[in-house]
């Protein structure tokens, strides 16, 4: 009995991966074209790890750039460098 609970528990796996994978290029093209042509108003330009805990991070908001600190006690905005035109 266990060895045919253990062939069905693998059937199983096997047939959900293979619906992930058939799945998969068709869910990227529609994410792909959703996102084609929209100008993106807020990201993250870079990280840099100080320690375990904090972390410096640059994000790019409306055309200007924020260096935030967080990971501490309180996050917080550390300066707003001024964007080359």
């Amino acid at each position: 009995m266990a060895l045919h609970d253990l062939m069905m528990s693998l059937g199983a796996l096997a047939l959900v991966v293979g619906l992930l994978l058939l799945v998969r290029p068709v869910l990227h093209a529609l994410g792909a074209r959703r996102g084609a042509g929209q100008d993106v108003a807020m990201g993250v330009e870079g990280v840099l790890a100080l320690d375990r805990t904090r972390r410096l991070t640059l994000v790019r908001c409306d055309g200007r750039r924020a260096l935030v600190l967080s990971g501490g006690a309180s996050d917080q905005i550390v300066a707003w460098p001024e964007m080359e035109a």
